[in-house]
């Protein structure tokens, strides 16, 4: 039983480390679209010439703002910050899913609006 209970407690701490570090990379990705904001704006002109919004859709326009990301990257930290508030483990470790889930999902929309209008 003790053996069970400490492999469940080492893979809980594996998939925990991933799903952080998951973040983090999602994190690191949505900045780099946000640097290149710019030449998806030349994509987006020459696709849309008469649309004010970026690849003619008003939520990649906002999502792919400086302050839509730094939205994402704070909650990224105060994510990290709760990993060291939180004591209980299978509670850290739902919130760590549900936040990469939450990533994972504006990420993939994110890149779906901006290269659907290219393929």
């Amino acid at each position: 039983m003790r053996l069970i209970n400490g492999l469940f407690s080492r893979a809980r701490f594996l998939i925990n480390f991933l799903s952080i570090f998951s973040q983090g990379v999602i994190v690191a990705a949505f900045w780099g679209m946000v640097a290149s904001r710019s030449d998806f704006e030349e994509i987006s002109i020459t696709i849309f010439p008469d649309s004010q919004y970026l690849m003619d859709s008003f939520l990649i326009d906002v999502f792919l703002s400086p302050l839509a990301s730094g939205g994402l990257l704070l909650v990224f930290l105060v994510n990290l910050v709760k990993e060291f508030v939180v004591k209980n483990k299978p509670q850290k470790l739902l919130m760590n899913v549900i936040v990469l889930l939450g990533f994972t999902t504006i990420l993939g929309l994110m890149a779906y609006g901006l290269y659907s209008p290219v393929a």
